[in-house]
């Protein structure tokens, strides 16, 4: 078993909590927005995930602010990758693919 149920799950409960009878709609726009099948969402997905750090560790040796700034982004990203049930392959396929 993966991480990324266990991710899908807080992901429902933010939602619930901050959107109420709203987040199945929400959780549709996030779909929407950035399916990983529309080119352009691939893009924007490969963007944030390296402006996010998805592909790399967070830690910055002997300076504790720039883990937990970083640490930040990649939340940033994991709730990303939660709302659209992102495996981490797809992700790694996404970033090489633009990368390129």
């Amino acid at each position: 078993m993966t991480a990324v149920p266990a991710r899908r799950d807080a992901a429902a409960l933010w939602l619930a909590r901050l959107w109420g009878g709203e987040a199945v709609s929400v959780a549709r726009a996030y779909g929407r927005c950035l399916d990983p099948a529309n080119d352009d969402a691939r893009r924007v997905l490969a963007d944030l995930a390296r402006l996010c750090m998805a592909a790399e560790t967070s830690v910055v040796p002997g300076d504790p602010q720039g883990t937990a700034f970083n640490e930040g982004k990649r939340s940033v990203w994991l709730h990303l990758q939660a709302m659209l049930g992102l495996e981490t392959a797809v992700v790694e396929t996404v970033i090489k693919e633009m990368s390129s």
